[in-house]
């Protein structure tokens, strides 16, 4: 008898899920991944920046053939469509491998201010999730207002938007953004972007690679000050560091080299023609102070002091507020500090048990069930990139399968043949891959019809300059 399998989420961490249970399984499991959008793929589609297009090539195919070879049912909310308790009831195990639904608040003073703006939010946006469609007018009256914005956090996510936020129109337009995106992020007239971090040069969250890559983007300049470079030299302990480690000196080089490249373009006057991204480092947001319209003006920053445990490993480095403060010139605040998982419980069931932000589980079995079991950032909290998922869905397709051995003589589910009967009894209109193939059509269709249009302009523009 075959086991049937449910996976809430068709984002890379179940996707890989479903690709090792049919690996090891065969045709003795039946998968049904379940996704509230109509349109699989998760984080790949709506999370990654359309500037990493070759990222999302590298798997789009994988996950295709995964998806051909189960059952996709998009535009059905666990917790709002179908409970958690009936998937439980109708599968031999069920997955969630759901994500992050929201972000993180700063907790500041005026975070309600017109110009405070979610990365959750923004990102989600310029990648097309029509969920976020309503978001347009908001997001492009900041774009507008905004000539200076402060982006809160210094990882991948992070530097996307301070990437996206200077991106030059013709950049955009060699991406798949959708254009509605591209026509509203072209009324911009963004000069600035902070990118600051609670930590020093040291602690980055992002790479050494990371950061050559955004030094690398032709259409602004990156600075980091001499003040962020000497931090380094001033701190006996990082001294150490730079002195035994390659990666940490090879860091702090890039770094310099970032500067003194930024020096040589303000010597030819580059600064006034094109927008800088800035790193700040050793600063908290302390206040968001806005203009008798409500509309952001002002953040303010406060200083800290690092206090190290492990002088081996910087990243360990724990923050001291000093209680120096210092303001900056904005009109605009997004914070990108983390994105929170959330709970798929419908009302009346008992919530599941979040920790540290993941589920709490063993292997990937979630505490307190026997056939509930969780991957990706719900397991793990929202890390890494796409890849690190795959490692983390082995281990779980491994502990489903061991549990099943276990198991053998479990009881006959149903699956689909009642869980369909349950929606169509509450009117929702759910999906199918057959639907996800029209839709992906069309979009190509859409695509190939924009990229000539592309090509039009650039030539009627390019014959303009001549």
């Amino acid at each position: 008898m075959h086991k049937l399998v449910a996976i809430v989420g068709s984002g890379p961490s179940g996707i890989f899920l479903a690709q090792e249970l049919m690996k090891q399984m065969g045709p003795n499991v039946k998968i049904d991944i379940f996704d509230k959008h109509l349109t699989p793929f998760g984080l790949l589609r709506h999370g990654i920046s359309p500037f990493h297009q070759k990222l999302k090539n590298k798997f789009v195919n994988t996950f295709e053939e995964v998806l051909s070879n189960s059952n996709f049912i998009g535009g059905v909310e666990i917790g709002k469509h179908l409970r958690l308790q009936e998937l439980l009831e109708n599968y031999h195990s069920v997955a969630l491998a759901h994500g992050a639904n929201s972000d993180w608040e700063l907790g500041v003073p005026g975070e309600h201010l017109f110009g405070n703006l979610p990365a959750f939010d923004f990102v989600n946006w310029y990648n097309g999730n029509p969920e976020f469609k309503d978001q347009e007018e908001y997001i492009e009256e900041i774009l507008i207002r905004a000539k200076s914005v402060a982006v809160i956090g210094q990882g991948n996510v992070a530097m996307d938007v301070a990437h996206m936020l200077v991106s030059s129109p013709s950049s955009r337009m060699e991406t798949t953004m959708p254009t509605n995106v591209v026509k509203t992020l072209n009324r911009s007239h963004i000069k600035t972007v902070y990118l600051i971090g609670r930590r020093g040069p040291l602690q980055t969250a992002f790479s050494t690679g990371e950061l050559n890559e955004l030094a690398k983007i032709s259409d602004c300049l990156v600075d980091i000050s001499p003040i962020a470079l000497q931090m380094i030299q001033d701190n006996e302990t990082e001294k150490e560091v730079l002195k035994k480690s390659k990666k940490w000196k090879s860091k702090a080089k890039l770094m310099k080299k970032i500067h003194n490249r930024y020096i040589e373009a303000v010597r030819q006057g580059l600064d006034q023609k094109m927008p800088t991204i800035r790193l700040v480092f050793r600063r908290s947001p302390k206040e968001i102070i806005g203009d008798k319209h409500d509309y952001v003006r002002t953040l303010v920053l406060e200083h800290n002091r690092l206090e190290y445990k492990d002088t081996a490993d910087p990243r360990g480095a724990k923050c001291i507020k000093t209680g120096v403060l210092e303001t900056l010139p904005v009109e605009a605040v997004c914070r990108s500090i983390g994105y929170k998982v959330g709970d798929v419980v419908s009302e009346g069931e008992n919530p599941l048990e979040i920790k540290k932000n993941h589920l709490v589980n063993c292997e990937g079995r979630v505490k307190g069930y026997n056939n509930l079991y969780t991957c990706g950032w719900a397991k793990r909290g929202p890390t890494g990139i796409v890849s690190t998922n795959f490692k983390c869905s082995i281990e779980t397709a491994k502990t489903i399968i061991s549990d099943f051995k276990i198991k053998e003589n479990a009881e006959v589910k149903t699956g689909m043949e009642v869980v369909s009967k349950l929606l169509n009894q509450r009117n929702v209109k759910f999906g199918s891959h057959e639907a996800w193939e029209r839709i992906r059509k069309a979009e190509e269709k859409i695509g190939r019809i924009i990229n000539e249009k592309k090509k039009i302009d650039k030539l009627a523009k390019d014959k303009k300059k001549n």
